[in-house]
């Protein structure tokens, strides 16, 4: 076995380096003017090579622009000595003060003056730089930004942000949520000897309809902004009942939105009375989304009136 891997690594090594090589043969041809905007030609470069080694191009991202941007004018308002101490400062806290999310980050720093050619030279040295020049062909990464800034004493500041992506988070459906809460809500009750509550399927529309109204009119709350509670909304539907009880959550950000209200109204005296109570028989769940992905729960837990 370690045979066989030692020979892909070297294929992988020869053809990492057979990019390097048409690389620099095809930026000799390519490169533009001398002057600070030496990153377009390297990016360019840095894309075919990417295609040579068998990684798909990278997304030029205006958001990644300016963060290489700030960080090359950073550097060349330094003095030069200074500048190479400070190149391989982390540059997530940039990122995250742009709101820019990410799974991973790679920092591409250099700097040459008085070459005739200086896109040629930081490829050249690009290359160089084995664990900078690998990330860089990273299939993996899927965004960039990069940005070059002529320092005060001629040094041309290159800089380049390459991330991989956070995964998206798939937007969830209402009413998989809404089934799967209640599943959840009667495992909880049965851990504790009690009987399964019956799906309402009047109960559902009244929830749902408090869940996108507060989704609708951005609040949290059992009183909506026309004052009614849900005693009024369930009257308002000429449902009788001798006792009636909501729970409400608001889950952001939570990668399992149904664990972490049922999981919340648990831990909180009051809501927990309610999911438990010994005396509902009914229940209505309703789930909605707000544009930023926030999900809103109201459950109704019902004793009807014999």
């Amino acid at each position: 076995m370690g045979r066989v891997q030692g020979f892909a690594d070297r294929r992988a090594l020869r053809a990492v380096r057979l990019a390097a090589a048409a690389l620099l043969t095809w930026l000799a041809a390519a490169s533009g003017p001398v002057d600070a905007g030496t990153g377009e030609p390297v990016l360019r470069a840095l894309q075919s090579a990417r295609r040579q080694a068998g990684a798909r191009p990278l997304i030029r991202r205006s958001d990644l622009d300016e963060v290489a941007r700030q960080r090359a004018e950073q550097l060349a308002a330094l003095p030069q000595p200074r500048r190479q101490s400070h190149r391989g400062e982390a540059v997530g806290h940039y990122l995250r003060r742009v709101g820019i999310e990410y799974r991973r980050v790679a920092l591409h720093v250099d700097f040459n003056r008085g070459y005739t050619d200086p896109a040629a030279r930081f490829v050249s040295s690009w290359t160089g730089y084995a664990v900078s020049w690998e990330l860089a062909m990273d299939a993996d990464f899927d965004g960039v930004g990069m940005a070059t800034v002529r320092a005060s004493d001629g040094w041309i500041v290159l800089v380049a942000v390459l991330i991989e992506d956070q995964p998206a988070i798939p937007r969830p459906d209402p009413a998989v949520l809404e089934r799967s809460t209640v599943e959840a809500v009667n495992r909880a009750r049965a851990e504790h000897g009690l009987e399964r509550l019956g799906v309402n399927p009047v109960l559902m529309e009244i929830a749902r309809d408090h869940s996108r109204d507060m989704v609708r009119r951005g609040y949290f709350d059992h009183r909506s902004p026309v004052g009614d509670y849900v005693q009024d909304r369930v009257r308002g539907h000429r449902i009788a009942y001798r006792r009636i009880g909501e729970n409400l959550h608001m889950s952001r950000g939570s990668a399992d939105p149904v664990r972490t209200a049922v999981e919340g109204w648990l831990r909180s005296r009051d809501h927990r009375e309610l999911l438990l109570g010994a005396e509902f028989e009914e229940t209505g769940i309703g789930v909605a989304i707000d544009a930023e992905g926030a999900v809103f729960f109201t459950q109704l837990f019902l004793t009807p009136a014999r």
